[in-house]
């Protein structure tokens, strides 16, 4: 069985790497596939590179400024084959990506997703760290308790098949940050399996201003509205695995510690107060990261949580 594969990359003023990105594409061994370049409002020379590509298989997909998750979400419509491949535009796979996908997926049929091991490097190529772990190969049962091991759910490495967004959404637009998490949430609640292979098939480049870089004094806030999102969708559909309930309380616990670092305390109030049965380990975990709130704020908090766990009213 020969699968076909909808690369889909959101292209925003990457002129001097939007070239690398394709031209890794072009250079797979697998040479089943079409490029969706979406570009998502450029102002630089990025259009006039993707336009020179000369290769048939390279579509360009204009659009108004609207920020990674709605430039993937119209290449995923725009696709014509069933399996949708992410490649960010400053990054780039290696010749054997989509090949060593095709081996996986073709030898777990059932599957409807799959990620590899990848590579992290610096802009002028010096590698900092492989993301792999060699004993884990094939078909993951489950995606959550896999993830709480090991990272390995890089935008740039996920190839997800088209019908899953038929069931799950698409990317939610509202989020800046953490996107891609609050996708794979709702995907490995409804496809706990996922397909993995340990070799290194991409390269993630560690961007100043890249996706993951920007805004980086504030970032608590953002990470914040991600599990707004996915506490929406377990209010929505109830019933959670332990293991993805443990994949949320994680986050919710870096964020914790996150808004703590950059003093907002707010946000951490805002985590404890989520529509979401937290554990009694995670919510004291987040409690302590009040502990620098001024006394008389945290006394009246901790009143309030009182108050609403006795169902007490205010006098």
């Amino acid at each position: 069985m020969d699968l076909d594969f909808s690369v889909v990359i959101p292209l925003y003023n990457r002129e001097d790497y939007i070239g690398r990105a394709i031209g890794s594409v072009l250079s797979q061994t697998h040479q089943r596939f079409e490029i969706l370049v979406v570009n998502d409002g450029s102002s630089d020379r990025s259009v006039d590179i993707v336009s020179g590509m000369g290769d048939s298989r390279v579509r360009l997909i204009n659009q108004p400024n609207q920020g990674p998750s709605t430039a993937r979400n119209t290449g995923i419509r725009h696709a014509r084959y069933n399996w949708i491949a992410f490649l960010d535009s400053d990054d780039e796979w290696l010749p054997t990506h989509l090949a060593e996908a095709a081996r996986t997926l073709r030898q777990y049929e059932d599957l409807r997703w799959y990620f590899s091991g990848y590579s992290v490097r610096t802009q002028d190529g010096h590698t900092l760290e492989d993301h792999t772990v060699p004993e884990q190969s094939g078909r993951l049962e489950d995606f959550f308790a896999a993830v709480l091991r090991f990272h390995f759910t890089l935008p740039t490495v996920g190839i997800v098949h088209k019908s899953v967004f038929e069931d799950v959404g698409d990317f939610s637009p509202e989020l800046v940050r953490g996107e891609d998490l609050e996708l794979w949430f709702r995907i490995g609640r409804r496809f706990p399996a996922v397909g993995y292979s340990p070799e290194l098939t991409a390269v993630y480049y560690q961007m100043e201003d890249s996706l993951t870089a920007t805004n980086k004094g504030k970032r608590a806030p953002d990470w914040l509205k991600m599990l707004k999102v996915m506490a929406t969708d377990v209010h929505r559909n109830p019933g959670i695995s332990d293991s993805a309930a443990r994949f949320f309380e994680s986050w919710a616990m870096k964020t914790a510690k996150l808004a703590e670092f950059e003093v907002n305390y707010d946000v951490i109030r805002e985590i404890l107060d989520l529509d979401f049965q937290f554990s009694v380990r995670t919510r004291l975990i987040i409690l302590f990261y009040l502990k620098s709130t001024p006394v008389p704020a945290l006394c009246r908090y901790l009143l309030g949580v009182w108050r609403k766990a006795c169902n007490l009213k205010d006098r």
